[in-house]
């Protein structure tokens, strides 16, 4: 399973209600995390800075595929949820043609 995730240490709130952002604070680094998960712990991660764009994230699948094996071995599917980037025509190419 392939998700991505952001921190942000500068935001909070009490406890049953959402932290709301009056005016984004400037002084502070974000970092995102992209990592594949399979039945025996992490297959494969990438933490950067900044938020992912279709470049960072394409490196992330070519690291991925390189520890994937042939259908029906073990990690041999990707599990992807419904994010825009994971349905472009060269991120699904990338996967199919390995």
């Amino acid at each position: 399973m392939v998700d991505k995730t952001s921190f942000d240490n500068f935001r909070w709130s009490y406890e049953g209600t959402r932290a709301q952002v009056v005016a984004p604070y400037q002084g502070h680094t974000q970092y995102s995390l992209c990592a594949a998960i399979g039945l025996d712990g992490v297959l494969h991660m990438n933490i950067i800075e900044g938020f992912f764009t279709v470049i960072t994230f394409h490196q992330f699948i070519l690291g991925l595929l390189d520890k994937m094996n042939p259908y029906s071995g073990c990690n041999s599917v990707i599990l992807m949820d419904n994010v825009s980037i994971h349905h472009l025509d060269e991120t699904l190419n990338m996967i199919e043609e390995q």
